[in-house]
């Protein structure tokens, strides 16, 4: 498979080729579906109709990932109904998930996963994780993965990315973290079990199957008419090294020398095949979610990669904090990307600017000292007391895991001060 790093338009004339070769109506039926999503989701209110905003995030993938219209067209019509609900607690299925809007069944990984990590669970009756119960078999899960590492678009009508992506996300958090785990223990009343064998198998299958051997980065391929790629992925990167890294027991991250250096090569690139939010130029230039997963990476291959690289790193690595703290930061909190809730804004600020070595200069990860705070920007105290008193005194905490961490980060940094 050829490995040179992609820019994301370059793939999505290639995407757009395939699904147009099968229909030449593609883009009219896309744009038609495109515009009804947007008028419906003006009208979820995300905080009371969580179910309604499961249906809407499912009608954007298959609108975006697939072209299967009358499933869209029926799903957009569930939307609607679904508006006529004002309130919409998020309980635990029957199936076992906590995505109740969803019918395609990956789709209600993420919502669980997120879910089991969430403080309140621990008082609540939990029934078993019916729908995902096949994931506790090895082979299952390699033959599964196989399957939708390669997008054959003009076969299909499919495109594997977000599936493929949600899956490994979630497989790496059951199977690396171990507070995830431990709910695993505390609750076998959900009747799922990471036993031995299913760790070993999949951890090996991602690091010998799923690697690129030449830009270390995980991401999904495709067979296009003049050969098959693998894309360089900045998501699926940084979920694979981070989970990963959180049980250090389990050794260290393969390539991480290249996995340094292809960051390093992408740092002009559009996300998810490089660091920015848009073309290179747009406004705004960077994004605390994406800057949060660049310095992961580097923190993790930092020890990997040459002194050349790192003097290359440095300098851009310094243009993400300052922007994070002149531009992205506006009084008690940051400014919010699209489709981000106000809680994961605080946390991928708040996590970059820990990972950078922000709340603790001493704690950076390179040995030639911290970076320079720009002039002007609040001190690491100041700015984690602003930001606590708004997080707990200012309804936003949610209870969520992104929301327990940031509370973490935030009185660690008050706590080394």
């Amino acid at each position: 498979m050829a490995s040179t790093v992609i820019k994301r338009d370059e793939l999505l004339k290639k995407i757009k080729a395939d699904f147009r070769s099968r229909d030449s109506a593609y883009d009219a039926k896309r744009d038609t579906a495109s515009l009804r999503l947007a008028n419906l989701g003006l009208l979820v209110n995300a905080h009371f109709q969580p179910v309604s905003e499961q249906i809407l995030l499912e009608a954007q993938w298959l609108i975006n990932y697939t072209d299967d219209w009358p499933r869209a067209a029926a799903t957009l019509d569930r939307l609607q109904s679904s508006l006529g609900i004002p309130q919409q607690p998020l309980a635990q299925d029957v199936d076992g998930s906590w995505g109740p809007g969803y019918r395609e069944w990956y789709r209600k990984l993420e919502p669980t996963v997120d879910a089991l990590q969430r403080d309140e669970i621990a008082g609540q009756t939990l029934l078993p994780l019916a729908f995902m119960k096949r994931l506790e078999e090895p082979s299952f899960v390699i033959s599964y993965l196989d399957g939708l590492r390669t997008s054959r678009i003009r076969q299909t009508g499919r495109n594997n990315r977000d599936e493929l992506g949600a899956v490994t996300t979630a497989l790496s958090q059951l199977i690396f973290k171990p507070q995830l785990q431990d709910v695993l223990k505390k609750h076998p009343e959900l009747k799922f079990n990471v036993s031995p064998e299913l760790a070993k198998a999949y951890t090996d299958h991602i690091f010998e199957k799923m690697q690129n051997a030449d830009t270390g980065y995980w991401g999904p391929s495709y067979t296009f008419p003049d050969g098959t790629i693998d894309v360089q992925d900045l998501s699926f990167t940084f979920h694979v090294v981070h989970y990963y890294e959180q049980n250090a027991s389990k050794g260290v991250v393969p390539k991480l020398d290249k996995i340094g250096l292809t960051t390093l090569a992408t740092r002009d690139f559009q996300y998810p095949n490089g660091w920015r939010p848009g073309a290179l130029g747009s406004k705004p230039c960077f994004s605390d979610h994406h800057d949060y997963d660049v310095v992961t990476l580097f923190k993790n291959a930092w020890q990997g990669i040459d002194e050349a690289v790192h003097q290359q790193a440095r300098p851009e690595l310094q243009k993400l904090l300052n922007w994070c703290l002149t531009t992205s930061l506006q009084g008690d909190q940051f400014a919010p990307s699209d489709g981000m809730t106000t809680v994961d804004s605080y946390y991928y600020g708040v996590r970059f600017l820990e990972v950078v070595g922000f709340w603790k200069p001493a704690g950076a990860f390179w040995p030639q000292g911290p970076l320079q705070v720009p002039p002007g920007a609040p001190q690491p105290p100041t700015l984690a007391r602003r930001f606590l008193d708004k997080f707990v005194n200012g309804g936003v905490d949610d209870g969520s895991e992104s929301a327990q961490e940031t509370k973490r980060v935030l009185n660690a940094a008050l706590a080394s001060a």
